[in-house]
């Protein structure tokens, strides 16, 4: 747990440069990210390996991938997070990725 960042996971294998940690490798069946992304809603990562780049705050993650929002769910083999804007890459690897987006609530 760092902040709004909470993960779980079977493995953990951090790489360091010197001595500073400059990613890490969580795998599981799956492993778990969830966080508050920078807009306050929450977002729920499920895959069987999710790579955080410290340096580029990108999350790639592998295998079975499930992500959850308050205003849709993702999946696909391939997804590609930014931690720092919130946004998500899908695909790029020759595999479908299925989304389902909800409509936003009407304002009255």
């Amino acid at each position: 747990t760092q902040g709004s960042l909470h993960v779980q996971a079977d493995k953990a294998v951090v790489q360091r440069r010197g001595g500073d940690p400059v990613s890490i490798t969580l795998t599981g069946n799956p492993a778990v990210l969830r966080q508050v992304k920078v807009d306050g809603q929450p977002m729920t990562a499920r895959a069987r390996q999710i790579v955080y780049r410290m340096d580029s705050e990108i999350v790639t993650l592998t295998g079975a991938v499930e992500i959850e929002e308050p205003r849709g769910h993702l999946r696909g083999e391939t997804i590609k997070y930014d931690m720092s804007t919130g946004r998500l890459d899908g695909g790029g690897d020759g595999n479908r990725v299925q989304m389902r987006i909800l409509p936003k609530a009407s304002g009255g």
